[in-house]
């Protein structure tokens, strides 16, 4: 089964908590690799996540 690596994004931290919940039943397919809660920090975020997997290959 496919995985998606996954970034929960918004404002509100019990929207993200909510939605942490509901994914945590599907944890073979969505692996959460990062949070964020404005626009900024998507950014920053998905700059260190793509380093990371470049240093990887």
């Amino acid at each position: 089964m496919r995985s998606y690596s996954t970034l929960l994004i918004d404002d509100e931290k019990l929207a993200r908590e909510r939605l942490k919940k509901l994914l945590a039943g599907f944890e073979s397919t969505f692996q959460i690799v990062g949070e964020a809660k404005n626009g900024n920090e998507v950014v920053s975020l998905i700059n260190e996540l793509y380093q990371i997997y470049f240093k990887m290959r």
